[in-house]
C-alpha cells in the first residue's frame, strides 16, 4: 500500500507511470525524474512534441535528454575546473614529495636524498638534492636511473658506449662543510628570478646539483630514454672520531671516515647531532681500553670461501 499510494501520488496518467516505472527500477531517485528539472525537461519535451511524437513519448524523451545534458553540463564543468596539466611546450615537468625528514648516514651508501629544486628554464632541467644532513667524506660514483655515468673534468657526462646522456648533464656535489660553496651553474641560470642565489649554499648538507639540458627531437629519446633523469649516488658518508688515533676530539687528525661498527656507535652516541649526545669524557673515555679493544675486534680481517677478506664488523646505513 506504501508503494501504491506513492505511485498514485507520482504518476496522474497510466501510462505515465507505464514509461517512468521501469526507468526508476534503474535508479537510486525516489520520485520521477521530470519533475527533479524544472528547465531543461519542460524545454525537451516541447520540442520532441512538435515533431510529431505523443505526449507520453515525449515526455520520456525529454526527461532522457534532460539527463544527458545535465551529464554533459556537470562533466564539462568539472574539466573547466579540474587543474590543467603543463603543455608540453613549455618545458615543465613536475616533481611531487612529501615533506622530506632530515637523513644522517654512516658507511658507504647509495644515496638519491631529497628535492630542494626542481625548476625547468629553456632547454634545461635544474635540480638541486639534499643526501644527508651533514659533512660528509666523498662522493664516488654517479647514475643517473640504473645507469652508471662518467663525468669529464667539468662535471658533464661522457660517452660510455651508447649516446644516453652524452654531454646533455652536467652533475656536481657538496660534500656539506660548514660554510659551503654556491652552484654557480644552477646560480647563473636560477638568480635573475631569485629562484636560487648565492646565498643557496646549504651549509652543513651534502647535496648534489644536475642540469639537463634536452636535445633536438630526433635525438632526444636516445639520450633521455627513460625521460627526465634521476640522479643518485654512491657515497661514503660521515666523518667519525676515532679515539685510537687520539682521545682528544679537538683533534682534526682523529677524524677520519670508517666502517667501523664500534666507532660509528661511539659517534652517534656522543658526536652526531642526531644522536644521544652524551659526554664523551664521562661515557667513552673512563673505558676507553674497552672501546679500543671492541674497535679493534670490528676491524679484524676474516677470510671469505671465495678468497679475499673482509672486515669482522662493519656498517653502512
Amino acid at each position: 500500500m506504501k508503494h501504491e499510494r506513492f505511485y498514485q501520488h507520482a504518476y496522474s496518467d497510466p501510462l505515465e507511470r507505464v514509461v517512468w516505472e521501469p526507468m526508476l527500477q534503474k535508479t537510486t531517485t525516489h520520485y520521477p525524474i521530470a519533475r527533479r528539472d524544472p528547465i531543461f525537461t519542460p524545454l525537451f519535451t516541447s520540442f520532441f512534441t512538435t515533431v510529431g511524437f505523443s505526449a507520453t513519448t515525449a515526455a520520456f524523451l525529454g526527461a532522457a535528454t534532460t539527463a544527458i545534458a545535465t551529464t554533459a553540463l556537470s562533466i564539462g564543468i568539472q574539466a573547466l575546473l579540474a587543474p590543467k596539466p603543463p603543455k608540453p611546450e613549455d618545458g615543465k615537468i613536475p616533481k611531487v614529495q612529501s615533506i622530506p625528514y632530515r637523513q644522517w648516514a654512516v658507511g658507504t651508501n647509495r644515496l638519491a636524498g631529497a628535492y630542494m629544486l626542481w625548476e625547468a628554464k629553456g632547454k634545461d632541467l635544474i635540480a638541486v638534492q639534499a643526501i644527508a644532513g651533514h659533512r660528509i667524506h666523498a662522493v664516488k660514483k654517479y647514475w643517473l636511473h640504473d645507469h652508471e655515468v662518467q663525468l669529464n673534468s667539468n662535471g658533464r657526462t661522457i660517452n660510455t658506449g651508447a649516446d644516453r646522456y652524452r654531454d646533455r648533464v652536467l652533475i656536481a656535489h657538496r660534500l656539506g662543510l660548514p660554510t659551503e660553496t654556491p652552484y654557480a651553474d644552477v646560480v647563473s641560470r636560477l638568480s635573475g628570478e631569485g629562484i636560487w642565489t648565492n646565498n643557496h649554499r646549504g651549509d652543513g648538507q651534502a647535496s648534489l646539483a644536475m642540469i639537463a639540458t634536452s636535445d633536438k627531437a630526433e635525438k632526444q629519446s636516445a639520450r633521455f630514454p627513460y625521460g627526465p633523469p634521476s640522479l643518485s649516488v654512491e657515497a661514503d658518508c660521515a666523518i667519525v672520531f676515532d679515539y685510537r688515533i687520539s682521545s682528544d676530539p679537538t683533534n682534526e687528525a682523529a677524524w677520519v671516515f670508517s666502517k667501523n661498527s664500534a666507532l660509528i656507535m661511539a659517534w652517534h652516541q656522543c658526536f652526531s647531532e642526531f644522536g644521544h649526545r652524551r659526554d664523551f669524557t664521562r661515557a667513552i673515555l673512563p673505558v676507553l681500553d674497552m672501546w679500543i679493544e671492541e674497535a679493534n675486534i670490528c676491524d679484524e680481517d676474516v677470510e671469505l670461501n671465495g678468497g679475499g677478506t673482509e672486515k669482522r664488523y662493519e656498517c653502512n646505513g
